[in-house]
């Protein structure tokens, strides 16, 4: 018995440190790439950083001022904008949807319908329909309606809308990869509509 302890602690040992050892290794090249100026780990330490903002949400987050100053500045290309709804993903998935199946085409309609939005008047075609879904995806949109319902912080509202079970996680594929997005399940008596029980 005492044998077998020690075998367990000297294995154990030997693979903590191997994990220690390749921790280090990888930052350490990770470090030297992001010193070096290699641009895209430059590129890609930002946008972690970024998805790892959107994902962190407390109960003073302004999520949705935030993503209306990053859409704001990402329409510049179909590129952009794709990459930044990528990025918020997790809030914005509806909106990640409709511009990843748009074409250069369909994006250069977008930015024009965006810009000339307010001379157009009332619209219920598809195409501002899809400029609408991702000025302010239905998530956003919900708990910003919540937030100055109830006068509280915009992240206030998110957590406590997850918490009543108006929000949930879902699994669902963006750009390849297998991501858990907030889905708004929907209630009208959350907002208004109806009594609540």
């Amino acid at each position: 018995m005492n044998m077998e302890s020690e075998t367990f602690e000297t294995l154990y040992q030997h693979l903590s440190s191997l994990v220690l050892q390749r921790r280090e290794t990888e930052r350490q090249e990770q470090s030297r790439r992001y010193h070096a100026g290699n641009p895209q780990c430059v590129v890609d330490y930002r946008r972690r950083k970024r998805r790892e903002r959107v994902e962190r949400i407390t109960y003073l987050s302004n999520h949705n001022r935030n993503y209306i100053n990053g859409f704001v500045n990402s329409i510049k290309s179909l590129k952009q904008l794709k990459e930044f709804l990528v990025d918020w993903s997790y809030l914005a998935f509806d909106a990640y949807e409709i511009a990843a199946s748009m074409t250069e085409e369909d994006f250069r309609e977008f930015v024009r319908l965006y810009r000339n939005r307010k001379s157009h008047g009332p619209d219920d075609s598809p195409a501002m329909f899809h400029v609408s879904v991702i000025m302010l995806p239905e998530v956003l949109f919900c708990i910003k309606l919540i937030s100055v319902t109830y006068k509280v912080p915009w992240g206030t509202a998110f957590i406590r809308a997850r918490e009543e079970g108006f929000i949930c996680e879902e699994k669902r594929t963006v750009n390849g990869q297998v991501k858990s997005v907030a889905v708004w399940k929907h209630n009208p008596t959350l907002l208004g509509k109806g009594k609540n029980k």
